[in-house]
């Protein structure tokens, strides 16, 4: 583990770093973090929606039936 962590350190960080300081990967960077807590509660919410109980199936056909 030691060794795989001096070759990343050695070899793999440089060119990271160089690459991450760019402007436009700050910018896409800055996009996905800008977007990911809207993503997670679409996806909370995608997940509460699709539940396989019963009850809230049949509560989510009637609300689906009124709309």
């Amino acid at each position: 583990m030691n060794a795989l962590m001096t070759f990343l350190e050695a070899k793999i960080m440089p060119y990271a770093t160089r690459i991450s300081g760019r402007r436009h990967m700050s910018a896409i960077r800055h996009g996905i973090i800008a977007t990911l807590p809207l993503t997670i509660v679409g996806s909370f919410f995608t997940i509460l929606w699709n539940i396989p109980v019963p009850e809230i199936a049949r509560s989510h056909r009637a609300v689906q039936s009124n709309a």
